[in-house]
């Protein structure tokens, strides 16, 4: 069961759960290692641990304009995305 209530950090634009305990959400957040575009050509980022993420600009839901230049794909190299492969595995 996934927790509804959740803050927005005004540093990260990353997704964070209040109740969860910080060590699953700090476990879970990997940084981006690369980029690669699907068949469908979205873009998907590879991360550190293995696992990749779809990363789509498509507003209003999924607001990612740095993702449609290679500017803004290089300069989020590193960034850190809460890898929801490793949530499932270290549940």
């Amino acid at each position: 069961m996934t927790c509804r209530r959740r803050w927005r950090c005004s540093r990260r634009p990353t997704w964070r759960c209040r109740c969860s305990s910080p060590t699953s959400v700090t476990e879970s957040l990997v940084s981006i290692s690369g980029f690669v575009q699907d068949e469908e050509g979205d873009w998907i980022a590879e991360l550190s641990c293995g696992h990749r993420r779809h990363v789509r600009h498509r507003p209003p839901w999924q607001n990612r304009p740095w993702v449609m230049s290679a500017a803004g794909r290089q300069k989020m190299l590193g960034y850190r995305l809460i890898c929801r492969e490793c949530q499932k595995e270290n549940k």
